[in-house]
């Protein structure tokens, strides 16, 4: 996988838990990563989403996403979106 490493104070990471909806949304825990910038491992906080629907397995893998892309899956701002259907309905399983 690919993805970004930041540093943060508890204060930020408590913002990101807000931000992620942790625990109900997606749930956040520690887990090696190899850093390409250093070639070394170390401990992170990553967000994972455990809960989602089953079919979305069967869809296509993106490493990386931009909207421009080829596939035609311009991302939808969420003042954008249908009125009450937050994207997290398009995802989760059990959504609240």
């Amino acid at each position: 996988m690919i993805g970004e490493v930041y540093e943060v104070d508890d204060k930020m990471l408590s913002n990101l838990d807000i931000l992620e909806e942790h625990p109900k949304f997606y749930v956040r825990e520690v887990r090696p990563v190899l850093r390409s910038d250093t070639n070394t491992v170390e401990e992170c906080w990553i967000y994972f989403l455990k809960s989602f629907r089953p079919e979305l397995l069967s869809k296509p893998f993106y490493a990386e996403y931009s909207s421009e892309g080829d596939h035609g899956l311009s991302y939808i701002e969420w003042y954008l979106r249908e009125p009450g259907q937050p994207a997290k309905f398009e995802v989760q399983l059990n959504s609240n």
